[in-house]
Order: C-alpha cells, then structure tokens, then sequence
C-alpha cells in the first residue's frame, strides 16, 4: 500500500455514510434515497441530480450508484483493518449546519482510525455547510488552520 507515503490527513466534512450512523428518524427518507431514488435517478438520466436536493454537484451514473452502495452497507470500505493501523496525525473537521455529513457520522468514520492521533473539531459557525468550507472567501482562517496542521512537525 502507499499509506506509509502519507504524514497526516485533514478530513473535512468526512463521514462514514452509512444510514445506520444517521439519527432514528432521518434513516426512512434515507432508505429511499439510497435504495430507490438514486439508483433509479442514475439508470433513467444516466446521472443522479443531487444539485435539485442542494447536494452539490449533480452525480454521474456509476459514482451515483457506488455512493448508494456505500451508504447502504456499513462496510463500504472493507474491513477498515488498514485504516485501523494508520499511526498518523489527522484532523477531522465537522459543521453544524452539515445535513450531508453530520456530526456522528464524521465520530463514527474517525473511530475506524483507532492508531490515529486524531484532532478532532466541530465547527458551530452558522451558515457553514458540508461543501462551504471549499467556497472562497468562506473559510480562511479555518483554512490557515488546516495549512498550519499540514506544515507542523507533530
């Protein structure tokens, strides 16, 4: 593997997807969008319009798909053994105004690093969404955070 070319990571707005790390009562609705709305979207458009729902950009057909798979299976990543062996410093980023990775979701992707030094933030800066943190302008001094992270020696 290449995991020994990597120093540190920054996760910003990364989750674990599956719908089961999702609270009770969001999982019917995501049930639907990730068993029948997506992959039905993906076959009869040839693309999933998640721009229409505020989730981005619109989706081509096979990342539409794999991304239902994922959220529908709580291994979409295998077995997650070599991300549990990973001995680096990662900071992981969440919003609370993320409705795509909300704040369990991003807790249950950074248990999956359990040798990880992981610094773990939740940002409660309103406004601030799942793909704001990308926008310019939005996010400089949370961005001189994640440089200064990058740069240091620990």
């Amino acid at each position: 593997t290449n995991a020994s070319r990597v120093s540190r990571a920054v996760f910003i707005g990364g989750h674990h997807g599956w719908l089961g790390h999702w609270p009770a009562a969001k999982r019917p609705a995501l049930r639907l969008l990730w068993q029948v709305l997506v992959p039905l979207g993906a076959t009869l458009l040839g693309r999933f319009p998640s721009s229409k729902l505020g989730f981005g950009e619109d989706l081509p057909e096979g990342v539409a798909r794999e991304l239902a798979q994922w959220c529908r299976r709580p291994e979409h990543l295998g077995t997650w053994e070599g991300h549990a062996c990973l001995e680096l410093p990662i900071l992981a980023l969440s919003f609370s105004d993320d409705r795509i990775a909300p704040r369990n979701t991003v807790d249950a992707l950074v248990r999956e690093y359990r040798s990880a030094r992981v610094i773990r933030e939740h940002l409660s800066e309103n406004g601030f969404g799942h793909f704001d943190f990308f926008r310019q302008g939005f996010a400089e001094q949370q961005w001189q955070r994640v440089v200064t992270f990058l740069l240091s020696a620990v």
